[in-house]
């Protein structure tokens, strides 16, 4: 299986994953898992850096929309930063 690099940052005001590389298939149930830590364990705002990502499969996409649906349901404070080269990410996250 292959790795993409991704951090959790526990930080004062907030928690923030870090991913970068290519979010393909291979790392889709990876990045799930590091979506699912960063948001279950925290009454902090959450913040997700994909500004350095530059693939994301559809399978990771969908994981990311379940995250924002539940962050909604849950009254979660969530930021999401994306790079414009991930248009299908930004149309999706856009119809939320």
């Amino acid at each position: 299986m292959s790795q993409v690099p991704m951090s959790i940052t526990r930080l004062p005001d907030c928690s923030l994953l870090k991913v970068s590389g290519a979010l393909d298939e291979s790392t889709a149930e990876a990045f799930g898992r590091a979506l699912l830590d960063t948001t279950n364990f925290s009454s902090l705002p959450v913040v997700i850096d994909l500004r350095d990502v530059d693939l994301i499969h559809p399978k990771a996409i969908k994981l990311l929309a379940g995250i924002c649906r539940d962050a909604r349901r849950k009254r979660t404070q969530l930021q999401i930063f994306v790079n414009f080269c991930c248009a299908e990410l930004t149309e999706v996250l856009l119809e939320l």
